[in-house]
């Protein structure tokens, strides 16, 4: 028997069409390809290659993940800077402070964005990116106290850990 006969044949069995089998098999079950290929009662080879076909393998699925990520993330850059001038004055050059300081943290963040949509393989510019962002976190948590509260926190965590 050929992939189609194969096909005809676990449609037939189990009263739905072969995407929705393998999906359940493959995405929500996530069975192995042999095990796959014993319920459905065809060749490990024809099981690999609709699990392929509909790009439901684990290394199929993650990058897909990664791809779709990857374009929201491009959506929400280009709509955060379509109305931004890079090149704006900085509004707190002449002082040393922390609101100077996450000024400029947002304008280096705006700056790799930027970057960022003009070459997407730039993975320098993701991991500076991820790092301006939680800089940003981190000066709202310091700014709401939350922060400090994480400090003790952690450092009783530390020292109980110790004591045992």
């Amino acid at each position: 028997m050929d992939h189609k006969e194969y096909q005809r044949m676990v449609e037939d069995k189990f009263g739905k069409d072969l995407k929705s089998i393998m999906y359940k098999l493959c995405v929500i079950d996530d069975v192995i390809a042999s095990e796959g290929a014993d319920i459905l009662g065809v060749p490990k080879n024809t099981f690999i290659y609709w699990r392929n076909k509909f790009r439901f393998g684990p290394f199929q699925r993650k990058y897909d993940a990664a791809e779709e990520i990857q374009s929201k993330n491009m959506k929400t850059y280009k709509d955060e800077l379509s109305n931004k001038e890079l090149n704006r004055e900085l509004k707190y050059t002449d002082e040393k402070s922390l609101t100077g300081f996450k000024e400029i943290i947002e304008r280096l963040l705006e700056i790799k964005k930027a970057q960022y949509l003009k070459d997407e393989e730039d993975l320098n510019a993701i991991f500076e990116i991820a790092v301006l962002e939680k800089t940003l976190i981190n000066i709202q948590r310091y700014l709401s106290g939350e922060l400090l509260d994480s400090l003790y926190f952690q450092l009783e965590m530390l020292n109980s850990e110790n004591k045992k």
